[in-house]
C-alpha cells in the first residue's frame, strides 16, 4: 500500500472527509487530494503530526519514502524532539538528543540492521519520556508540597 492508499484508507474508515482532512492539517482540499493520488512524493515535514492526528495513526506511518532510510531516521528523531521540547522543554530536547547521539555511537559499524535499530530507538525514547514524566510528576513543586504535606500528616 502507498502513501496515498494509505491516506484514503484511513479516512474511509474514520468517515472523513478531504475537508475534514484540509481543515485540521491546515492545508487545501486539492492538496489532500495530491497527496491521496500520489502526486505528491513526500510530504512536507510540517504536515506529518497534524495529518498523522486527524487521521489517528502514528507519524511514522507517513514516512513512505523507503529509498531513504537516512531521511526517515532523521524525520523520527526529529519528530520525537517536537514532542520532547512540547512535554520538557529546551533543557529536556538536549538532554534527549544527547542519548540519541550517545546510542547512535553505540552503531557506528555494528551488525544490527536497520530494523533492529529503529526498534532500539523505539524503545529507547519511549523509556525516556516515562521516565522524564515520572520525574515531572515527582518532583513538581506542587507535588512536593503535597507530599511534605501529607508526611507532616496536613
Amino acid at each position: 500500500m502507498d502513501l496515498g492508499e494509505f491516506i484514503k484508507s484511513r479516512k474511509e474508515s474514520l468517515g472523513l472527509t478531504d475537508s475534514d482532512i484540509a481543515e485540521a492539517v491546515g492545508v487545501s482540499r486539492s492538496n489532500v487530494s495530491r497527496w491521496q493520488s500520489g502526486d505528491v512524493g513526500k510530504i512536507s515535514h510540517k504536515y506529518i503530526k497534524p495529518l498523522a492526528k486527524i487521521l489517528q495513526c502514528d507519524p511514522l506511518n507517513l514516512l513512505w519514502d523507503e529509498e531513504s532510510s537516512d531521511d526517515h531516521n532523521n524525520l523520527s528523531k526529529k519528530l520525537f524532539l517536537d514532542h520532547v521540547k512540547e512535554e520538557h522543554g529546551y533543557k529536556g530536547v538536549r538532554e534527549a538528543s544527547d542519548i540519541i547521539e550517545r546510542a547512535s555511537a553505540l552503531f557506528a559499524g555494528g551488525e544490527l540492521d536497520d530494523e533492529d535499530k529503529e526498534t532500539f530507538f523505539q524503545s529507547l525514547m519511549e523509556v525516556y519520556l516515562e521516565h522524564k514524566a515520572e520525574a515531572r510528576d515527582k518532583f513538581t513543586p506542587k507535588t512536593r508540597i503535597t507530599l511534605q504535606k501529607s508526611r507532616e500528616g496536613g
